[in-house]
């Protein structure tokens, strides 16, 4: 089931140049954190993955007006080590519920993922990751 809670993005999801390619448009957003979440690297890749962390925060993007269809595309694409996980954020207007794509502290360490996560890394490959999305949203409507 999809759930009605917008959704707390933190990676490649935060950049507009992603939402508009996979989704033809830009979602109304506005900056929220995770608090007692870590987006950590994981190895290999540009973009990571939200774990629960005490102590830790993590900032993002909480986008607010997701049809139905786009949740289930956002879904098919970020796969299927993300869980959509209902997690408190914070915004402007205080804390909020959202459904965010997470995983747990163990799949985290099977991922190896251990380390901070840096927008840098995304940055670093957004064109060929621009071109992955391109790739992934072709294939999505055939």
């Amino acid at each position: 089931m999809i759930s009605p809670l917008p959704l707390f993005t933190y990676g490649s999801l935060t950049h507009p140049e992603v939402l508009h390619i996979l989704l033809g448009r830009l979602p109304a957003s506005k900056p929220a954190e995770a608090p007692n979440h870590q987006a950590r690297a994981l190895p290999d890749k540009p973009y990571p993955v939200l774990v629960p962390t005490p102590e830790a925060t993590t900032r993002g993007v909480l986008l607010t007006d997701l049809t139905e269809q786009e949740k289930r595309l956002l879904d098919v694409f970020e796969g299927p080590i993300y869980m959509p996980t209902e997690i408190a954020v914070l915004t402007d207007q205080g804390s909020l519920e959202a459904t965010a794509y997470a995983v747990t502290v163990s799949e985290a360490e099977n991922l190896r993922a251990k380390e901070p996560w840096s927008q840098s890394r995304l940055i670093a490959e957004m064109r060929d990751f621009l071109e992955d999305c391109e790739r992934f949203r072709k294939t999505y409507e055939e």
